[in-house]
């Protein structure tokens, strides 16, 4: 029971779904080496996508495992990036106090 209320979690106002954009800018800015992720948060989100769209099922013709799949992968994606809030609102804020954007160091 406990995997149906965070999969029906999902699709709240704050929940998975509306943070989606943010799960796009989060990995493309772990793809640049410009925010760090464990390994294991990278991979099983990954793995999991990858389960839940291919035809291939533990259960066929049920989706029950597709949504249990799905319920054990949301608390890793929204710790995640709930961090990368964190970290972009820490690099907005110092990029405001110093007016900093861009530099580079010359010797």
């Amino acid at each position: 029971m406990k995997k149906f209320l965070l999969l029906f979690q999902a699709f709240r106002k704050d929940g998975l779904i509306s943070k989606f954009p943010l799960i796009l800018k989060m990995f493309k800015a772990y793809r640049k080496g410009e925010f760090h992720m464990d390994l294991k948060n990278v991979i099983i989100p990954f793995i999991a996508f990858i389960y839940i769209i291919s035809p291939l099922d533990i259960l066929p013709g049920i989706i029950l495992d597709d949504l249990a799949v799905l319920a054990l992968v949301m608390p890793i994606l929204l710790k995640e990036v709930n961090r990368f809030t964190e970290w972009e609102n820490q690099k907005k804020s110092f990029n405001k106090d110093n007016n900093i954007v861009d530099a580079e160091v010359i010797e």
